[in-house]
């Protein structure tokens, strides 16, 4: 069974990565909704394949080129316009993927990569107090939505504080649950936790909501179909 399991998703990911194999007859990419009924399943933690499992179901595969693909990139180009998060085009590459566990624990790492790149905090905050958005608001600081959709990329300077855009959809929610899971349960460091932690503390009140959806910084996309 895991076998089977293995080759289904390795097949997804080539015919994915080279167009020309997709056909009239595939049953996943030419029925509507159908990869969208497979994705979450892809996605729960209790259903993940070791990554080494499928990185020796690829290495069977010949795909012609000189240079057998990599299952990172493979995952990457897989998963990138599935996942609701902005990560830099080359971060994968300094992913050891001997070290990754399965699929949530790949995209966690470029998780952790992306806030340690965007990070320039040192040492320990003194308190974990966090006024709401509403309040800091009414304070005076100007609310601004930031480029990009790279959630930890958080600013504060000279009474502007920069939120990027923050997706509503039904594929974050699952991809976020399953990572907070993973990382509480496995991991020493809580980077994707805390990011969430900090934005319930920013926006815990529908006035919170509301003021981010004034600002073009909350996108509501559930219900939408997403197209690969």
């Amino acid at each position: 069974m895991v076998l089977v399991d293995a080759a289904f998703v390795v097949e997804a990911l080539l015919r994915n990565w080279f167009g020309e194999l997709e056909d009239e007859r595939n049953r996943a990419f030419n029925k509507p909704w159908m990869l969208q009924a497979v994705f979450p399943d892809l996605w729960l933690l209790e259903n993940q394949l070791p990554f080494f499992i499928l990185d020796d179901v690829l290495v069977t595969v010949p795909t012609g080129d000189t240079e057998r693909l990599s299952l990172t990139k493979l995952s990457y180009n897989f998963f990138y316009g599935l996942l609701d998060f902005e990560f830099e085009p080359d971060i994968f590459e300094n992913i050891n993927s001997s070290k990754i566990l399965h699929f949530v624990d790949f995209v966690r790492k470029l998780n952790v990569l992306t806030s340690c790149k965007n990070s320039s905090a040192e040492g320990k905050l003194k308190s974990l107090t966090l006024p709401r958005v509403s309040e800091l608001y009414q304070c005076g600081v100007k609310i601004k939505l930031r480029s990009g959709n790279n959630l930890f990329d958080i600013r504060f300077s000279k009474g502007v504080l920069e939120i990027p855009k923050v997706i509503v959809s039904s594929m974050a929610e699952i991809t976020t649950r399953n990572i907070l899971t993973f990382e509480q349960r496995h991991c020493r460091e809580n980077r994707v936790n805390d990011l969430f932690v900090t934005m319930n503390r920013l926006v815990s009140s529908p006035k919170d909501v509301n003021l981010l959806l004034k600002h073009g910084i909350v996108e509501n996309k559930l219900g939408c179909r997403w197209q690969h």
